[in-house]
């Protein structure tokens, strides 16, 4: 049937089965609106990951300041160069005569290890 009112095209069109086809329309928009709460729930998900990003941000550059600070609190280390001069020559003494011991073993054994080579070239004949 076609009818023709104040200059619109009407055409209306049988359809077999209008059950199954109002049932595929429901399902079609119960599944839009499942994708759209779950497409929701992922913004609110970013939302508070952006704003927990944030929170960190500002309580890494929190803590960068704080540390600054605290090295800064500290006196500097060239500040007493005597005390440290006389620290280093008290160091460098202990060496000192720790590398005199080691250096006067090792020529005893030198002469022990030339020893027992001569004895062992003399065994050989």
């Amino acid at each position: 049937m076609v009818e023709k009112s104040a200059g619109l095209d009407i055409r209306y069109v049988k359809i077999d089965d209008p059950i199954t086809i109002r049932k595929n329309v429901l399902n079609a928009a119960v599944d839009a609106t499942t994708l759209l709460k779950r497409w929701e729930g992922y913004k609110r998900i970013k939302e508070t990951k952006l704003i927990c990003i944030n929170k960190l941000r500002l309580l890494m550059r929190r803590i960068h300041n704080e540390e600054l600070a605290f090295r800064r609190s500290f006196p500097s280390v060239y500040e007493d160069e005597k005390i440290l001069k006389k620290h280093f020559s008290y160091t460098k003494t202990i060496i000192k005569k720790d590398n005199l011991v080691k250096t006067k073993e090792m020529t005893e054994l030198d002469k022990e290890i030339e020893q027992i080579k001569l004895k062992i070239s003399k065994l050989n004949i």
